[in-house]
């Protein structure tokens, strides 16, 4: 004969399943705060990042052709969120400079950009310059020399690169200065065998700061530049360097 459940034993398992939903609500409602107080603390942390990021820059208030003046009427001042050196952008004590370039209206002005009026830059066409595929006009970039004994030296720092086509050369603003330096480099590129010269890109996102130019010139340059008496010392080593290598 069989006995039919009690009502007792229906009640108790109806309390607990309602305990059993009750302890997973719990669970869940404590991993729902746990997740959202960590989204929170990370929406904080990124916000935080963002403040670092955030600067007070000059910009283009209109189309700023080469040569163009800097001043008050002609810039903007605003606040941009960008991930470059703060040293890398134009500041109120170089208004009064002349721009090397074409600016279109808004873009953010930087010091690469401006030179001082008394100083005379060139466009120059450089062919012999080995460029990676992923450089665009605007970039920031060093030209560097190689020789094949593996010493590398920087030829010309932070320059803007005004233009570039593949397998033509590139197009950059320089100095009188720069453009000896430039000759000495391509007269050991011709005169060492397996010397390179190429382009290097400064990183677009990243706070990076300008290298400073090491390449020991040739010693007719070097003259013409008045240059101290150890770079003398230093080209004659490296050009010791090299003859040795030249016929290991």
């Amino acid at each position: 004969m069989k006995h039919r459940p009690r009502k007792g034993y229906w009640k108790l398992t109806g309390c607990i399943v309602l305990l059993v939903f009750a302890v997973l609500a719990g669970v869940a409602a404590w991993y729902e705060t746990d997740r959202r107080k960590e989204c929170q603390k990370e929406l904080w942390n990124v916000s935080q990042q963002l403040e670092d990021y955030q600067h007070s820059v000059y910009v283009a208030a209109k189309m700023l052709p080469k040569g163009t003046i800097l001043t008050e009427e002609n810039t903007q001042r605003v606040i941009r969120t960008l991930e470059q050196n703060e040293d890398c952008f134009l500041s109120e004590e170089d208004l009064g400079k002349a721009v090397i370039c074409d600016i279109p209206e808004g873009v953010c002005l930087l010091k690469l950009m401006v030179t001082e009026k008394e100083q005379q830059y060139r466009e120059v066409f450089l062919a012999e310059v080995e460029l990676p595929g992923h450089l665009l006009t605007g970039d920031r970039i060093d030209v560097r020399i190689r020789y094949a004994n593996a010493e590398d030296y920087v030829i010309l720092s932070d320059k803007l690169l005004l233009s570039c086509e593949q397998g033509a050369g590139m197009v950059l603003p320089m100095t009188e200065e720069e453009i000896l330096l430039f000759s000495s480099a391509l007269a050991d590129y011709g005169e060492y065998e397996h010397t390179r010269l190429y382009a290097v890109k400064y990183p677009e996102f990243h706070q990076t700061e300008e290298s400073g130019v090491n390449y020991p010139a040739a010693l007719e340059i070097l003259k013409m530049l008045e240059a101290p008496a150890a770079e003398e010392k230093e080209r004659k080593e490296l050009e010791k360097r090299l003859e040795e290598n030249r016929y290991d």
